[in-house]
């Protein structure tokens, strides 16, 4: 057995030098297992073992040859002399005085481990607590402090956006979706804040966002008060790939930002592709919603209803007096009587319409002189798809287009 006091270790056995030679062993084998050890004291450790080890078998058997005397069955050992209980041999006096330096180093080496775990493990968990959560932005309602990365995200118009740097929405209005078909099966899994126009805030709360994304100025205050509020404004940037650019940054989300611009690039690139040569190059085209109004609106580069796809993302040219008196006025739309709707008809037109619109009813007289009517250049959109005008849903539009016009797929599927 073994004791250790405050300045001295006690061994007793039968056979104390190969005893206290298994101990040096044992101890160095679990000091293995400590990560912290050192692997070069190890080494330093298992080299003074077999020293001791091979030092004792040497010295143990002249002794019990020539002396005929047996170990002591205690040996007391510290740090000034070396004591036998039944006389003394001096034969192994040196002997056992290197063998306790191992166990000694042994002892110091493991309790250093033991301190350098304690006084590391501490630091590494304040490093961990005080690891950053939170970002401020800086918007045009002031500065904002976000999450770092939000996940439970409520947006009540810009939902395309959102989609586009790889984020879906924990909560949208429904009332976007009936005119943003291209966006349902995106947002299947999204709960239903009901109309844009007055979410429900009961709703809202039950969803615990972590970041609310608004156009509205007017409701900051309000669902400031639910979650940390972002007013996000389109109209504030000069490209659609701008536009992407600011929600990574408010989303955190930078890197899928850029590479959905670079996959949208190469998109646009192969939907104009489609339609090169089967559409003349100076071909004009009028894009015309008959849904809302009395009389047909004139879409010009429209935040929605088809503008962008044609216009800004395909490069269609605009019939003349399209061009001036609606894009070259900075105006989104112009409603056309019938007495001059003809006048802002290009070759070819793109009708926003639904399954019940009638367009022969509101142009008596009219529709039939049309000679985008008569070369059958009239394609029938289905405005559900194309009131929505993000960046997300409007490269959808302008693939669909070219698809239709390469196609000559005039009807409504």
């Amino acid at each position: 057995m073994i004791r250790i006091s405050s300045n001295r270790i006690v061994i007793c056995s039968h056979n104390a030098p190969y005893s206290s030679m298994f101990i040096v062993m044992v101890l160095s084998l679990f000091l293995v297992t400590i990560q912290s050890f050192d692997s070069s004291y190890m080494i330093t450790i298992l080299n003074s073992t077999c020293r001791l080890s091979s030092e004792m078998v040497m010295l143990s058997l002249p002794n019990r040859l020539l002396c005929n005397r047996k170990f002591p069955s205690r040996v007391i050992l510290n740090e000034n002399h070396y004591q036998l209980e039944r006389g003394v041999v001096m034969l192994f006096k040196k002997a056992w005085y290197r063998m306790s330096l191992p166990v000694l180093l042994i002892m110091v080496i493991f309790m250093s481990g033991c301190a350098q775990n304690e006084a590391i493990e501490p630091a590494a968990t304040e490093t961990e607590n005080t690891a950053p959560q939170t970002r401020i932005l800086s918007t045009m309602m002031g500065d904002v402090t976000v999450p770092l990365t939000p996940e439970r995200v409520v947006v009540d118009w810009n939902i395309g956006h959102v989609l586009a740097v790889g984020v879906t929405p924990v909560g949208v209005p429904s009332s976007l979706l009936d005119y943003g078909m291209f966006l349902r099966d995106k947002l299947v899994d999204s709960a239903d804040l009901g109309n844009h126009s007055e979410v429900s805030l009961e709703k809202m709360v039950e969803l615990e966002p972590d970041l609310i994304i608004t156009w509205d100025q007017e409701k900051f205050q309000t669902y400031s008060k639910i979650a940390p509020t972002v007013v996000f404004v389109p109209d504030q940037y000069d490209s659609m790939e701008a536009e992407v650019t600011a929600m990574g940054e408010i989303l955190n989300r930078e890197a899928e930002a850029i590479a959905w611009n670079e996959s949208f690039k190469q998109r646009i690139v192969a939907a104009k592709a489609k339609i090169k040569g089967v559409i003349p190059d100076d071909a004009t085209f009028t894009v015309a919603d008959f849904n809302f109004l009395k009389n047909p609106a004139i879409i010009g580069y429209s935040a929605n209803r088809g503008g962008r796809a044609a216009y800004e993302l395909l490069g269609l040219i605009p019939a003349p007096k399209v061009k001036s008196d609606i894009l070259d006025q900075g105006k989104e739309n112009l409603e056309a009587s019938a007495e001059v709707f003809g006048e802002y008809v290009g070759d070819y037109l793109l009708m926003m319409v639904t399954e019940g619109t009638k367009d022969h009813s509101l142009l008596p007289n009219v529709w039939d002189n049309l000679p985008a009517v008569q070369n059958n250049h009239i394609f029938k959109l289905d405005i559900h798809k194309y009131f929505t005008a993000d960046p997300y849903t409007s490269i959808l539009q302008a693939e669909e287009i070219a698809d239709r016009l390469a196609s000559g797929q005039t009807e409504l599927n």
